[in-house]
């Protein structure tokens, strides 16, 4: 996840990230260190707690402030509009190239930060969704592979080599996946869910439909 502190003191203690490697969890801060522990599941289940903890305490302020800076940057362009038209009216010559390189210039840097306001806002809403969904996500995927309709391939492929290796989606394995594909996910979800459909999920479940299947008679000719 990005960083959603709102001061430096926080960033010391908030989890962008973690990787485990050499039976150490290597854990990535908003401060740009990292602090390694002992791999145990114990240990990583405290850093998955943190992080969801995080995202269930911290990003509504931030998104908060985010949403604030838009509307700055919203009126900061604006303005930068007005001043140009009155200076089509008023100035000629050096002076109204110099006033339409000024604007040009604010208004690629307002776009710009309109893009990296607009990037974090998903982000938030990427974890902040997955967050209240994570149950009934895993469960989903677990049992009705419909849960990864449209989503990108290389999600796909990624979503089913963490199944393949009987491990459960997480708040740090989906920094690795699009916004749009989290959002997709969560919207199949609430599809599955009206449409209530059973899929085995034990071995007996699954004995069970084998034997409810209807008999196909077969035509002699």
């Amino acid at each position: 996840m990005i960083d959603y502190t709102l001061n430096f003191e926080d960033k010391k203690t908030f989890i962008l990230n973690y990787e485990i490697k050499d039976n150490e969890i290597i854990v990535h801060l908003a401060d740009d260190n990292t602090y390694i522990v002992p791999y145990t599941k114990d240990n990583e289940k405290k850093v998955l707690d943190t992080m969801k903890k995080q995202v269930a305490t911290k990003s509504n302020d931030f998104k908060k402030q985010q949403l604030e800076k838009t509307w700055t940057a919203t009126k900061f362009a604006v303005g930068i509009a007005i001043a140009l038209i009155l200076s089509l009216l008023v100035l000629r010559g050096i002076y109204l190239a110099v006033a339409i390189g000024i604007f040009t210039i604010s208004e690629v840097l307002t776009v710009v930060k309109f893009n990296k306001i607009d990037a974090k806002i998903k982000d938030v809403n990427k974890n902040s969704s997955y967050y209240k969904n994570e149950l009934d996500v895993n469960k989903e995927l677990a049992t009705n592979k419909n849960i990864l309709n449209n989503v990108n391939e290389k999600t796909k492929e990624y979503v089913t080599s963490i199944l393949n290796n009987n491990e459960e989606l997480d708040i740090n394995k989906i920094d690795k996946i699009p916004s749009e594909d989290i959002m997709k996910m969560i919207e199949n979800l609430e599809s599955a869910k009206k449409l209530d459909f059973d899929f085995p999920v034990t071995e007996e479940e699954k004995e069970e439909v084998e034997e409810e299947k209807p008999v196909v008679l077969t035509k002699i000719m």
